[in-house]
Order: C-alpha cells, then sequence, then structure tokens
C-alpha cells in the first residue's frame, strides 16, 4: 500500500463516505463506465480456458468485495453456461451492497447455482471449504493487509484452482486520490498500484501472468454545478465527501481530473483501467501455486511476469 506518512503537509480535513453513500456513487459509477463490460469479456475468454474436469462436479467460487454483484451476476451466468453447477460465495462487509447482491440473483431464478454472501471483511472470513476460483474484482485495495489476504487466498485454492486480482491501473481515480492525499488529513484513499501487487506476488514465491483491460468512465456530469448525480461521482472517486473539501481544493481536484480526460462528442471519458494478475495452483504440488498461466488472449497486449 502507498506510504502517505511522509506526503506533503496536510491543509483539510475531509468526512468518509457512509455506507449508503458509496453504494449510490458506486452504482452511477459502474452506469457511466464500459469496465464491467470490458472486464467480462476477458471473463470469457478466461473461462473458455478451464479444463473439462471442471465440468464434472460443483465448481466452487469465492468472491472477496462483490458489491451489489454487477459483475458477479453475469459471471456466475457465464461460468454455469459452461459448468455442471456452480457454488458461489460472496464476502461482503458492506451490507448495503450485499442486500442487492442477493436480490440480483434471486431475480434471475438461474438453475445449479447456489449463493452465500457473507457479511463479513475478508480478513474474518474462514471456509472449510477449498475453491477452484478466488477473484478480487476492484477490492483488493480496501485490504490495508492485502499482502496477507493474497497469502489466505492462495491458501484456499485447490489443486489446479486459480487466483484473479482485478485490479485498478494507476491512471484515472488512483492518481486523482494520490494528489489529493498530499492535501488533506484524516484520508485513506485505497489506493493500491499494480506494482506493488506484483512485489507482493514475488515476495510470496509465486508466478503469474499479467493483462491489462482498458476501459473509460463518462465523468462529464463532475464538471455541471450543482447536479446531485455529478456530486455523488466525484465523491465515489475521491473516496470522500468532497463538500468537505472546501471550493478551492475541490476546483483544484476537477481541474486535475480533466488534464486526463479525453473529450469526445461534449462528454468528458476519464481513463479507467484494471490490470489483471492470474496465479493458478500446481495440480501436482498443492500446497505452492508454482505454474504460470498463460493469458486468455495476448492480442490485448499481455506481459508475461514472474
Amino acid at each position: 500500500m502507498i506510504d502517505l506518512s511522509q506526503a506533503h503537509p496536510a491543509k483539510h480535513a475531509i468526512t468518509a463516505l457512509s455506507s449508503e453513500e458509496f453504494a449510490r456513487g458506486l452504482a452511477l459509477f459502474r452506469e457511466r463506465t464500459n469496465l464491467v463490460q470490458c472486464i467480462l469479456e476477458w471473463f470469457a475468454q478466461w473461462e473458455r480456458t478451464l479444463p473439462a474436469c471442471f465440468e464434472r462436479d460443483r465448481f466452487q467460487v469465492l468472491s472477496v468485495g462483490a458489491g451489489s454483484g454487477h459483475f458477479d451476476i453475469p459471471a456466475i451466468e457465464l461460468l454455469v453456461a459452461k459448468l455442471n453447477a456452480v457454488d458461489y460465495h460472496a464476502v461482503e462487509p458492506n451490507a448495503v451492497l450485499g442486500r442487492q447482491i442477493v436480490c440480483n440473483f434471486e431475480s434471475r431464478h438461474l438453475e445449479n447455482v447456489t449463493l452465500d454472501v457473507y457479511p463479513c471483511f475478508f480478513e474474518d472470513f474462514t471456509s472449510p471449504a477449498s475453491f477452484d476460483l478466488i477473484h478480487f474484482t476492484n477490492s483488493i485495495s480496501l485490504i490495508p493487509e492485502y499482502k496477507q489476504a493474497l497469502a489466505k487466498s492462495l491458501k484456499m485454492l485447490k489443486p489446479g484452482g486459480q487466483l484473479l486480482i482485478v485490479h485498478f491501473a494507476r491512471e484515472g481515480y488512483q492518481d486523482l486520490r494520490l494528489q489529493l492525499s498530499n492535501e488533506v488529513t484524516d484520508y485513506r484513499p485505497n489506493v493500491l498500484l499494480p506494482e506493488e501487487i506484483d512485489a507482493a506476488l514475488n515476495s510470496l514465491g509465486v508466478q503469474y501472468t499479467y493483462e491489462q483491460i482498458r476501459s473509460e468512465a463518462d465523468v462529464s456530469e463532475c464538471f455541471e454545478k450543482h447536479s446531485q448525480n455529478g456530486e455523488s461521482l466525484l465523491n465515489f472517486i475521491l473516496a470522500c465527501r468532497t463538500n468537505s473539501l472546501g471550493h478551492e481544493l475541490r476546483d483544484k481536484m476537477l481541474e486535475r481530473m480533466k488534464t486526463i480526460c479525453s473529450m469526445r462528442d461534449g462528454h468528458f471519458y476519464m481513463p479507467h483501467s484494471v490490470g489483471v494478475h492470474v496465479i493458478q495452483m500446481e495440480i501436482t504440488g498443492p500446497d505452492m501455486p508454482i505454474r504460470e498461466t498463460a493469458s486468455p488472449s495476448a492480442s490485448s497486449g499481455s506481459d508475461a511476469k514472474k
């Protein structure tokens, strides 16, 4: 995790978002980005690489930080279309989002699928079961002790199981949060850069592949005065109540956002890419993930790393 203790002297104290405010901002942001669609396209390619042996038994999935299921429910549909049956376990500490994923799942009336939602932090999650797939989809930065979380998840994989870490690149709101961290106090930006995940995985002695998925978000409303949606979007992007920043700092962050956006048809689009680290447990050696996996699509500029 980025060490902000040596940042520039802080000038402002800010207020964190409530669970309801976070959920509202997340929902608005997801409506304005093609990120989930891009991740699902990648996931569909990855899912086609699963060996046939997984089609014989119930496929066990653990999703860490499932949110409202915006990604998870379509992912379940992709998995159950290929596999015999799926048991899906979702860790989601936000009670608002946890209720939403249950409602979204029940509305689909899917067959041969079970969903269990655990309203706790991953640090407190325990399970006697092991998993064929564990994924952190845009959630690993929310876990302060992320290295320990990765080590824990590796121990929970079955032989041949895979760990997917889908995480934001620096460009976009991670960069904006880093900029804001230099200006404020009492701020937890939840910033974790891809190279920090690289370092954590290397320290754990695992091999992995890495691929970047490019996407963007329409943030035009953030620049509209008196827009409630724009305020909620900006709150989510900066991970705080931006009305606590003061007009000068808020305007400064908006100008910074504008410099990283592209403009098309009168709309501002902020880059919002993610990277995917893929780790697979060695089938013949379940105690250590030592086999590097192939990316599902080499055509989109993936780089294999060790």
